[in-house]
């Protein structure tokens, strides 16, 4: 138990430090420009969830996910501003340690989900958003290994999500969708490696999306919350876990 605790403390520690590393990151890129100008400035103006998404409530929307990892290049980090939050409450969103998930793993387990790659396909989340394609247009897939490895702190990864991933490559579609199933739902269900944030009006979090998944709990139909994101470029390709 003792050990089990100083290597969770470990590994805590290093996830400040690489929190550190990229606060220090944003800082520069904010630079002499206030946050809620770059948040006002970011996507698009703002968006209004289940009105300009289009979102069908009757659709399975209880999954958690990193941002996009369908791109060859998914992103490194993402800011959220609510600038309203749900009148009624709710709107929550939970985010999930994947570091974590992966060491809660038994052993023979994660040896071998190690090297073996997943592939992860836009169309199965995005059109379900009402994200159309126009003519000679592609939804993005790319393939990513199953357990990547941080760039700062070296640490293994859970790299899979119900939203993106669409099989596990070299097994049949029936045991890929069992272990895929297994996996999500391992990361989904244990509060050992989530924390939940409760929006109050212009609260701006920023998470780490090369080991962080989210889960915006939708609880508050018919009601919305209005929100700005910025999304950070990421450089590199996620790498496999060695």
């Amino acid at each position: 138990m003792v050990d089990q605790l100083r290597q969770q403390t470990l590994r805590a520690v290093k996830v400040l430090e690489n929190i550190q590393d990229m606060v220090g990151v944003v800082a520069d890129l904010l630079e002499e420009v206030a946050v809620n100008d770059i948040v006002r400035a970011a996507i698009d103006s703002c968006y209004e969830e289940s009105r300009v998404y289009g979102v069908d409530v009757s659709l399975d929307l209880d999954r958690s996910e990193p941002d996009v990892s369908c791109d060859p290049l998914p992103p490194l980090a993402s800011l959220l501003f609510i600038q309203q939050p749900p009148p009624d409450g709710g709107g929550d969103t939970m985010f999930a340690n994947m570091c974590e998930a992966y060491h809660a793993l038994s052993t023979p387990l994660k040896k071998w989900l190690v090297g073996r790659m997943a592939e992860h396909d836009g169309r199965k989340d995005l059109a379900a958003y009402n994200v159309r394609l126009n003519p000679g247009q592609t939804y993005p897939r790319a393939e990513h290994p199953i357990v990547t490895q941080h760039p700062q702190t070296n640490e293994p990864i859970l790299f899979v999500n119900g939203s993106f991933t669409s099989r596990l490559v070299g097994l049949s579609k029936a045991e890929s969708d069992a272990m895929l199933d297994m996996l999500c739902a391992h990361t989904e269900s244990n509060p050992r490696w989530q924390c939940r944030v409760r929006w109050s009006a212009n609260t701006l979090v920023m998470w780490d999306n090369r080991c962080t998944q989210h889960h915006a709990v939708w609880d508050y139909h018919p009601n919305r919350r209005l929100a700005r994101r910025v999304t950070v470029q990421c450089a590199e390709p996620p790498m496999a876990y060695s």
